[in-house]
This record gives C-alpha cells, sequence and structure tokens, in this order.
C-alpha cells in the first residue's frame, strides 16, 4: 500500500478504465484506443499505481509511476520523497 502525504501530479481522464490492456502493451489489440473497455496507456508501461481520493481512482503520471515501481521493487527502500510504503 502506499501512502500519501499529499496530493500528486496526475494523469488526466485515465480513471475510467478498470485495467491496462495487456494486448495493447504486446502491440496487438484487436479492439483499438476507442473501443477497448481497458486502459491504453500513451507510454505502455505494463503497470499503472493510483490512489482513491473520495470515490474515485487518481492514475499517477509516468514519472511518478516509474519511481515508485522501482522504490516498490526495492527491499531496502521505505519511502519515495512524500510517499511513504506501509504493510
Amino acid at each position: 500500500m502506499v501512502v500519501l502525504s499529499e496530493e500528486p501530479d496526475v494523469q488526466p481522464n485515465l480513471s475510467s478504465q478498470p485495467e491496462i490492456c495487456t494486448f495493447h502493451v504486446k502491440g496487438n489489440c484487436k479492439h483499438g484506443d476507442d473501443d477497448c473497455v481497458n486502459l491504453h496507456r500513451p507510454s505502455k508501461l505494463p503497470y499503472q499505481w493510483q490512489w482513491k481520493k473520495g470515490d474515485e481512482w487518481k492514475y499517477f503520471n509516468d514519472s511518478r509511476n516509474r519511481k515508485i515501481e522501482q522504490a516498490f521493487c526495492n527491499p531496502a527502500s521505505d519511502k519515495i520523497g512524500k510517499i511513504n510504503k506501509v504493510g
């Protein structure tokens, strides 16, 4: 779990899709950007970190995504700037 001490930079207009489209990441989604029910990320990162604000999930931008993922994968790391690992 990631706990935020302040609201981070966000990627706009991505919160309506439930999951990253793995077919898009691999470059072969047959539904395309407009018809696929899953998220087509411009950067094609295979992960997307997010946080919940009220009833809505917000997505981190690519720069924050990379930093969070690197820290999450590093057992020696316990925080990223103002974002602390919990759990």
